[in-house]
Order: C-alpha cells, then sequence, then structure tokens
C-alpha cells in the first residue's frame, strides 16, 4: 500500500474539491467537510478469488482506485470525524469500519457502524484502494471525487458531490455525478455519462455514447475508424465538430446549437445534450 501520508494528502485535495469547502444541508444536518478534523486511520483487505465484480458504497469521501496483478483487494481507509475532542472521536473510529460481504461471485464493501450507527452523520471516509484490473467495479459515494486507472470490464461510478476520472476501461462505462465533470479515456464499450453542474469530456469512444449535463461543456473524440449516428444539441452555446466532411452520409442537420447525421454507417448512436456549454466533436 502506498505511504498513509500520500492517501492523506490526496484525499484532503479529492475531498475538498468536491465540496469546495461549503456547508451542504442533508436531512436537516448542515455538513461542512472542514468541521471533521479528528482523522484517524484503517485498513481492509479481502481475497478476490472467484470474485467477478466488486461493490463499494461509503456515505462521504473521495476514492482512488489502482490497480495491480494481485488476485485481492487492499483498502487504505482515512476517517474523518466530527466530534466536541479527540477522545470521543477515537471511540466513534473505534467501532466504525469496512465490510466485506460476498454474494455468489459478487463482493459489496460499505461501512459498518457497529453501535454507533446514529453517529453515522459525524463519519466521513476517503479510500485508497488497489484492486486487479479485470474485475467489474460499482462505487457511490456522495461527498468527494473518484478516481480510477484503467479498468479492463465495466466500470459504474456515483458521486454527488465531486469529480469523476476514469483512465479508460475495455467495457461500458456507466458514470454520474451531480456538482462535478466527469473526464472518461478510452473505452472499448458503450459510455453512459451524466452530470447536473459539469462539463464531461470523453476521449476514444468506440461504441454506443449518451452524454447529458445542463451547465457545462461536452467534448468527445470518436474513433475515425467507427461510424456513428451523432444527435447533439445545446441551448445557449454552439456545436462544432472537426470531422471529414467527406465521411458523412445521409440525414446531416446542422444549425448553430445542433448536429444531426449520419458518420460512416452510422452503427454506434451518439446522443449529447447540454443546456449551458458549448459541445465539440472530433474523430482520431
Amino acid at each position: 500500500m502506498r505511504a498513509i501520508s500520500v492517501l492523506a494528502v490526496a484525499f484532503a485535495a479529492a475531498i475538498l474539491s468536491g465540496t469546495g469547502g461549503c456547508v451542504i444541508d442533508i436531512d436537516d444536518f448542515s455538513f461542512d467537510s472542514s468541521d471533521f478534523s479528528h482523522r484517524f486511520h484503517d485498513y481492509f483487505e479481502a481475497d478476490l478469488q472467484g470474485i467477478e465484480r466488486v461493490v463499494i458504497t461509503i456515505p462521504r469521501g473521495g476514492v482512488l482506485v489502482a490497480t495491480w496483478g494481485e488476485p485481492r483487494i487492499e483498502i487504505g481507509v482515512e476517517e474523518r470525524i466530527k466530534a466536541r475532542d479527540r477522545a470521543r472521536a477515537g471511540e466513534i473510529a473505534d467501532e466504525v469500519h469496512l465490510a466485506g460481504h460476498r454474494t455468489g461471485n459478487q463482493l459489496r464493501i460499505d461501512v459498518d457502524y457497529g453501535e454507533v450507527y446514529h453517529l453515522r452523520r459525524y463519519y466521513m471516509c476517503s479510500l485508497d484502494i488497489e484492486m486487479p484490473a479485470d474485475i467489474e467495479v460499482s462505487i457511490e459515494t456522495t461527498h468527494g471525487g473518484i478516481n480510477l486507472e484503467r479498468m479492463e470490464r465495466s466500470v459504474t461510478v456515483s458521486s454527488t458531490h465531486g469529480g469523476i476520472t476514469l483512465e479508460g476501461c475495455n467495457g461500458d462505462a456507466d458514470l454520474r455525478s451531480t456538482h462535478g465533470s466527469i473526464d472518461i479515456g478510452p473505452v472499448g464499450g458503450s459510455v453512459f455519462a451524466e452530470s447536473t453542474n459539469g462539463a464531461i469530456v470523453i476521449r476514444g469512444a468506440t461504441d454506443n455514447v449518451t452524454a447529458r449535463t445542463s451547465h457545462g461543456a461536452i467534448e468527445i473524440e470518436l474513433a475515425a475508424s467507427e461510424g456513428y449516428s451523432i444527435d447533439a444539441s445545446t441551448t445557449h452555446a454552439a456545436v462544432s465538430d472537426t470531422l471529414p466532411d467527406d465521411l458523412f452520409e445521409a440525414d446531416y442537420n446542422r444549425s448553430r446549437t445542433s448536429l444531426r447525421c449520419r458518420y460512416r454507417d452510422g452503427r454506434h448512436r451518439v446522443f449529447l445534450k447540454t443546456t449551458h456549454g458549448g459541445i465539440s466533436i472530433s474523430a482520431r
């Protein structure tokens, strides 16, 4: 595992980038990440022999995923707790830990609060994960960024207040953020990317793509050798492309704010929509 000091610095940046130091009201609880000043460290590991899918859910905090060749998952946990003093925070930290639950070929990892479930709103944690690239992964958090190295199988990621970065995957990618940007590298499967307040960047798309955001731009790079049916539109900006004109087939329809066309054989569907942001389309 990486040194804990590196983990702490990385996650502090990830969490603050997701929250911006702001106060967020959730279930009548005033959440401010700067209040979670008491820090502790924990550790989780599990054998992944026979496991094909890992599902990770944490309430608040950033997630970093690095890949390795070992058939197991190791997680460094940075806990941040809001309490009246260090001693009380330590009591909460002693009770809370990550728990793994195996069901068939799936491993689910979440937070077990033990005897302090009623104090769960005063706990957040960030994860530094090392796991094999050839396992399907699903990650959900609310207040923190999610960053993954290239994965070989499908990836499903959701964050409410934080950006998402996936360096690429050979399977399908489903990425959803409410208040954060989405950046994904080459994808061998289909892409679904959705954000309410953030830009979306997709590089090396080779299959079907759906990208939607309200307050952000969309930038997509398609594989030049593939065919696409493109439907792109924005309300308060412009749609631009650098696709070769001689490769457009039928159904070409362009305006300043939209582009609907068939590129090559049109076998893959590309749907792009934003309200307050431009759309840029290129092929490589």
